[in-house]
C-alpha cells in the first residue's frame, strides 16, 4: 500500500538502494550482531514482489499482463536457483566478496532504474509523453521505460522509425 501512496517507481528505488546499502553492510560487519542488524534492514527494505506486479499491472495491456507476469515469475525462480550457486562459489573467497558482489549488483540496478524507470501512474496519465518519445506508443515497453528499452517480445517494436 505504500505503493500507492508514493508511488511504485521511488518504493523500488528505495528498496534497491536499500539492498545496496545492507549488502555492503553485511560485507562489513565485524560482529555477529551487526550482521544481524544489516539482515534486519535489508528484509525491512525487501519484499518488493508485490509492487513490481503491481507496476506490470499500471504499464501492461490486459493480453500482455500474462506473458509479463510469467517473466517476472520466472525471473523470480531462476533467482532463487542460481543466486545462492554464485553466493557458495563467491563465499570460497570470503562471505564478504559473496556480499560485495550482491552490493554491486543491487547498486547497478538502482542505477539502471533510476535512469529508465518512470512512475507507473503517471505512464497512465500520460502514455505518449517522454523526454524521449516511444518508437511505438501502443507498446507497454516504451510506455514503461520511455522508449529507452527495447521489448522483449517483439524486437520490431523497438527499431528505430524513419525520420520523418
Amino acid at each position: 500500500r505504500i505503493s500507492d501512496r508514493f508511488g511504485r517507481r521511488p518504493v523500488l528505488l528505495f528498496s534497491l538502494f536499500g539492498k545496496t546499502c545492507t549488502s555492503l553492510g553485511a560485507g562489513l560487519a565485524w560482529n555477529f550482531p551487526v550482521l544481524v542488524a544489516a539482515r534486519c534492514a535489508s528484509g525491512i527494505s525487501g519484499g518488493t514482489m508485490g509492487v513490481v506486479n503491481a507496476y506490470i499491472a499500471d504499464v501492461t495491456t490486459k493480453d500482455e499482463k500474462p506473458v509479463y507476469m510469467s517473466y517476472v515469475s520466472a525471473s523470480n525462480s531462476l533467482g532463487m536457483v542460481v543466486g545462492p550457486v554464485i553466493g557458495g562459489l563467491l563465499s570460497k573467497s570470503g562471505f564478504a566478496m559473496a556480499c560485495y558482489v550482491s552490493g554491486t549488483m543491487s547498486a547497478l540496478n538502482f542505477f539502471l532504474a533510476l535512469a529508465t524507470l518512470l512512475e507507473s501512474r503517471w505512464i497512465q496519465e500520460h502514455p505518449h509523453a517522454s523526454s524521449d518519445p516511444p518508437q511505438n506508443p501502443e507498446s507497454s515497453d516504451a510506455r514503461a521505460t520511455g522508449g529507452t528499452i527495447a521489448t522483449l517480445h517483439d524486437p520490431a517494436e523497438a527499431s528505430p522509425s524513419p525520420a520523418p
